[in-house]
């Protein structure tokens, strides 16, 4: 007599609103492997347009700290022209 034993393998899902909560908390974080995550959630949720104009500010900065500054420009360059308001961005920022 064959056992069988089946597997259960339990797939987690994440909400998008819990992915971004993530990305934000890892966003904060001074260690460049908790930010490096922090990128490539907000990348991810960037694709998918699930990202908040502050968010797509988060991802520029953090861009623009391990200096990627092309990738910066980009996220300011769409806030610019999606946000007329963004032009508030600090100096130190639209400056570069």
């Amino acid at each position: 007599m064959a056992s069988s034993s089946a597997r259960t393998v339990k797939v987690r899902v994440e909400s998008t609103e819990a992915v971004l909560t993530r990305a934000r908390v890892l966003a904060t974080q001074p260690i460049r492997a908790f930010r490096d995550r922090a990128i490539e959630l907000f990348e991810n949720l960037d694709r998918g347009q699930a990202m908040t104009p502050n968010d797509k500010l988060v991802l520029a900065l953090l861009y623009e700290a391990i200096g990627q500054w092309p990738k910066a420009q980009i996220q300011l360059d769409y806030l610019v022209s999606q946000y007329p308001g963004v032009q508030q961005l600090p100096g130190a920022v639209m400056s570069r």
